[in-house]
């Protein structure tokens, strides 16, 4: 029997390497071609999607350019006088002149309405019907006003795409709005925007569809590749590189400003760059191919002739095992490798023989605790080291709702846990366990009502006679009733420490000391937080020359998050006043730069902050920059007040605010008193109603200018609190800086 098995060897062995060279050929051959074809796709997807982006970059300069054209026109001085004064007229030339001196290019639509819905004035292109769209302009002014917005307005007289935004018109005094300013480009047939479209991506046809309705092409829109082209977006996949007609094209919705939009379009070249491509993959796995057949080839020659001998050894003595006879042994060959595998598997044989014995007998051991175990009430489970459950009582089954005749097999210990008790489970219970044998605390189970069930628990470890770890079994006691009580106790604490903590952020980064802070000032300073936690902020410090800054502000809306958008600003006016010598605009615009990042494109927050920075610049004379309330100067010459305006923006509209922020100047002469304050104040009303506004806020100021800063804020303060009844709805912060005689600044 030995001498016939060379022989039926050699026999099956051509029979292989055919079949082996047969069989790597063709799957060298498939992968060649798929992943030529991969590859072919990857890199007309990369280059189309490289279009999408440069086509998606000049949509956003186009959005761009309305925006900072609104914005520029929001902030004309002339047209809101015309536009508060209600002088249609007026307002209408301002408009026409303002879009005159524009360099950059004109808005195709461009209108203010009222805010009733009522369309004040209209200067859009007339080259467009625009009057029966505008009323469905404004009716989506809530969208207009955080984004720019692709808009389409179909009716019986016209058919319009647009791209449009729309901002308030707000009174500077007052701060009321008095309108909203709608401007917007029309897209369909924009060759303005097609042709940069197709010039920067370098394609032979650009084409813009509105959910899937053609509105432009760089080509007539007649035309037969405009037609072709329109005709295959409804035959393929809109992501997809197609080929149609000679050309091969792309569909993809557009996003602005990070928000997907109805607006589609299509990047198309010539089909040339695929015949190029697909000759280059093709002559590149041909080439592949034929090398690796060689390889083969040579690799099992030398394969078959060293190792054929001692792999037919180890081959026989796997056979041998794998029929079931355990009591087969390994006859060495010529390889050393090869007997040192087979030496390994007849260990590794002996060894299952004896755990077969010891797992008959743990078998025999585990079935007797068993009958014990279903008797207790409490869960009780046993698990292997990688979590695997392998047993679980009827007490334990009827806590986590699992049926009597339903496997438990498939169960792991982080089935039945929440994740919180998991976790303490997998950083402290199973450790301790494992290391000291016993770990006993609270956890929780879930219930099969899907409800947590609060246990006190005890693990234990389990290790084989040899003293390896084997597994972990568990005893679990429902604490439900117990715990009830405590719970509804720590909600209530929780709670209460969580809005203490809140309040804390406020008033925990305001100064230590201001008295004698600098030589040629008294400075006395209060905040008083409301009921809700706000966002009131104020500072008083010195930049790296020595120079005086003080600053207010004041995040929109209470809670939490305000009070944590107020901490970054002041950690952020810190760092930039103690580490640069700059102007008052500089702090505050890169003040508004790192907090847009922070809280608009992070945290994806929209609240504002108004904010005041003023740096003195010696010889009562100070420099400020940023839009916060008007700062009241009292004169002591005149015993009288002025209202210092504070020209700028708000901070976390937009990312850049260099363009309208400037530096204001005022002076302060012997003994006048700069008061600053947030809206908490002129904001406060009594029990009609009445606000105390700015002007009885004025009236507190040269009432109280006689006596010292600090006194004065404690008397202006009282007086506040007693025109509201002592009703606080937001936080109070007052600000009283008095010019000595000498001047040392």
């Amino acid at each position: 029997m030995s001498g016939q098995k060379p022989k039926r060897i050699t026999l099956l062995l051509p029979l292989y390497l055919l079949v082996s060279i047969v069989g790597f050929s063709i799957v060298i051959l498939g992968w060649t071609y798929q992943t030529s074809i991969q590859a072919i796709n990857l890199e007309l997807e990369s280059s189309f999607d490289q279009k999408h982006t440069f086509a998606e970059t000049i949509m956003e300069q186009q959005l761009e350019f309305v925006i900072n054209s609104l914005q520029d026109i929001q902030l004309n001085e002339k047209f809101l006088t015309k536009v508060s004064q209600k002088n249609k007229k007026g307002t209408e030339d301002e408009l026409l002149s303002i879009l005159d001196s524009n360099p950059d290019g004109q808005l195709d639509i461009l209108f203010v309405g009222l805010q009733k819905g009522k369309i004040f004035v209209d200067v859009s292109s007339p080259f467009f019907d625009t009057e029966s769209i505008l009323p469905e302009i404004f009716k989506k002014k809530t969208s207009l006003l955080t984004a720019g917005h692709i808009l389409r307005i179909k009716n019986e007289s016209v058919d319009l795409t647009m791209m449009l935004r729309a901002v308030p018109i707000l009174q500077k005094k007052t701060g009321r709005v008095l309108g909203m300013l709608f401007g917007g480009i029309v897209l369909n047939d924009n060759l303005y925007i097609l042709e940069s479209i197709k010039r920067k991506t370098k394609s032979t046809l650009v084409v813009f569809f509105e959910n899937n309705d053609l509105i432009g092409s760089t080509d007539l829109l007649e035309s037969q590749a405009t037609q072709t082209i329109q005709r295959s977006i409804h035959d393929h996949k809109k992501s997809l590189v197609h080929s149609s007609d000679g050309m091969l094209a792309r569909f993809k919705n557009m996003s602005l400003s990070g928000e997907p939009t109805s607006l589609g379009i299509v990047t198309a070249i010539t089909d040339q760059a695929l015949t190029d491509l697909q000759h280059s993959y093709l002559k590149k796995g041909s080439i592949l191919m034929v090398f690796s057949l060689i390889y083969i080839l040579f690799t099992i020659l030398i394969i078959r002739k060293l190792t054929f001998p001692s792999l037919s050894k180890l081959i026989q003595y796997s056979t041998d095992v794998s029929t079931g006879s355990l009591q087969a042994r390994y006859s060495s060959g010529g390889i050393v490798e090869f007997n040192q595998l087979g030496e390994m598997i007849e260990q590794m044989v002996i060894k299952i023989q004896i755990e077969i014995e010891e797992r008959r007998l743990a078998e025999s051991e585990r079935a007797r605790l068993t009958t014990i175990l279903e008797t207790t009430s409490d869960l009780v489970s046993m698990a292997t080291p990688d979590a695997q459950i392998i047993y679980l009582n009827s007490a334990g089954r009827a806590m986590i709702g699992l049926k009597d005749d339903k496997d438990s097999s498939s169960l792991k210990i982080a089935n039945i846990h929440p994740d919180w008790a998991l976790q303490l489970l997998d950083a402290e219970g199973i450790p301790q366990a494992i290391d000291n044998g016993l770990w006993e605390g609270e956890t929780a189970i879930m219930g099969s009502n899907g409800h947590e069930i609060p246990v006190s628990q005890v693990i234990m470890s389990h290790t084989s006679p040899d003293g390896e770890f084997e597994y972990l079994s568990t005893i679990m006691r429902d604490m439900t009733e117990r715990n009830h009580a405590e719970t509804i106790a720590n909600e209530a604490r929780l709670l209460a420490q969580e809005m203490e903590l809140a309040r804390s952020i406020q008033t925990g980064l305001l100064p230590i000391s201001i008295k004698n802070i600098h030589p040629d000032f008294e400075i006395a300073a209060s905040m008083m937080t409301a009921d809700q936690v706000g966002g009131d902020y104020y500072d008083i410090t010195f930049d790296k020359s020595g120079n005086l800054w003080i600053s207010i502000g004041d995040v929109s809306g209470h809670g939490v998050k305000p009070g944590l958008i107020m901490m970054m600003a002041q950690t952020i006016y810190t760092a930039v006043t103690l580490s640069k010598n700059c102007e008052a605009r500089d702090a505050v615009i890169m003040v508004n730069t790192i907090l847009f990042r922070n809280v608009k494109k992070r945290l994806n927050e929209n609240y504002f902050m108004t904010f005041n920075a003023l740096k003195y610049c010696g010889n009562g004379e100070f420099e400020h920059a940023g839009a916060h309330l008007r700062i009241i100067i009292y004169r002591r010459r005149t015993n009288q007040c002025e209202l210092v305006s504070t020209k700028g923006v708000y901070l976390n509209l937009k990312e850049d605010i260099s363009k309208p922020t400037i530096n204001s100047y005022f002076e302060m002469e012997t003994e006048d008193i700069m008061v600053l304050y947030t809206d908490g104040l002129t904001e406060a009303a009594n029990r009609e109603g009445e606000l105390l506004d700015t002007e009885g806020l004025i009236a507190l100021v040269i009432k109280h200018a006689h006596l010292k800063t600090e006194v004065m804020k404690d008397r202006i303060m009282d007086d506040v609190m007693k025109w509201c009844y002592n009703k606080r709805d937001d936080d109070l912060t007052l600000l009283i800086v008095k010019k000595k005689g000498e001047l040392h600044g």
